[in-house]
């Protein structure tokens, strides 16, 4: 829904009147970008939602928004403490200012997060980010390209069970899997590649495994991995991909090797809500359901590869005639 501040000044909550707020559990809302006048030589610009307006809502569990804005982060840090799942669609780099307000969210009963990011080239002059290390309390500052979700919200995670998130493995993955101890409830992941990104995921030089150099099996033996670091988790997606662990037992710890996966069919993994949700919001700007992605064959895959990369070497060289490259990359 969308939720302008009433024009007429004697109207005050007019939700209030439509809706009983006391009884609402799940609640989507759109607060990006909007063209303000049927110019759209301007700027879009974001939407300013009356938050005050759901100051009632003392059951909600669900919020689903398209970013996490600073009257959005206070509204929850001061109002509606009862959120237990929080999805945002909007797209971030990891230069977006508005990346802070994780940072001093307050969600104690947080637990489901459903969140993406977009890959832009990085800042040779950028200053790096500043959070506080979750084991010692210290201050602690780290280069932006490194870190991810999980490092802004370190007092909010021990009660995840559900998790979504974008990371890029080449320079995420230490300080993702340097969480995945403390996630001691968690049960279902996805990992997505971030988006505007080339090439395949997981991109063969990401491989910490000898001679496993397809995407598909690389995908695997990080979930393996990760499930030697997380005894609880039970379910994984990476990309288009999911598996159930069989083996061992929820909660059981074992080593790398000993753990065992079955990969689901596309109808188990449009059952499993976080597994369903689309990468890209639709118009709306909220969580819409996945389409059916047909599996590429290894030789298609490698193709778009070569495309890609022949893509980047022209634009890298001025070149931006694009006629001829189907054929240059037969």
């Amino acid at each position: 829904m969308f939720v302008y501040k009433s024009k007429s000044p004697n109207t005050g909550n007019y939700l209030s009147k439509l809706v009983k707020f006391r009884d609402i559990k799940t609640l989507h809302i759109y607060n990006g970008l909007v063209h303000e006048t049927d110019d759209w030589d301007f700027e879009p610009v974001p939407m300013q939602v009356q938050w005050n307006f759901f100051t009632e809502c003392a059951s909600l569990c669900q919020l689903s928004v398209t970013r996490l804005d600073k009257k959005l982060r206070r509204w929850l840090n001061t109002s509606v403490k009862s959120v237990e799942e929080l999805l945002v669609t909007e797209h971030y780099s990891m230069y977006d200012n508005g990346l802070g307000n994780f940072d001093i969210l307050e969600l104690p009963q947080l637990s489901m997060l459903f969140t993406r990011e977009m890959t832009i080239s990085k800042h040779p002059n950028a200053r790096g980010w500043r959070g506080i290390n979750p084991e010692s309390r210290e201050q602690i500052r780290v280069d932006k390209h490194n870190i991810t979700t999980l490092d802004r919200l370190p007092d909010n995670i021990a009660n995840l069970t559900r998790l979504g998130m974008c990371i890029e493995l080449e320079n995420q993955w230490v300080r993702f899997s340097s969480h995945l101890p403390q996630l001691r409830r968690l049960t279902y992941l996805r990992i997505d590649g971030k988006s505007h990104r080339s090439g395949r995921y997981p991109a063969t030089s990401t491989s910490l495994w000898p001679g496993i150099v397809k995407p598909k099996e690389i995908a695997k033996r990080y979930i393996q991995l990760m499930r030697s670091e997380c005894p609880s988790l039970q379910y994984v997606q990476v990309k288009n991909w999911a598996w159930q662990i069989t083996s061992p037992m929820p909660g059981v710890p074992a080593r790398e090797a000993h753990v065992e996966l079955r990969e689901l069919e596309w109808e188990e993994r449009m059952g499993i809500e976080l597994f369903a949700l689309d990468s890209f919001a639709p118009q709306s700007g909220l969580p819409g359901p996945d389409d059916y992605y047909e599996e590429l064959s290894e030789e298609e895959e490698l193709r778009m590869d070569r495309m890609v990369a022949e893509v980047e070497r022209r634009i890298a060289a001025g070149d931006h005639n694009m006629t001829d490259l189907i054929e240059a990359v037969q």
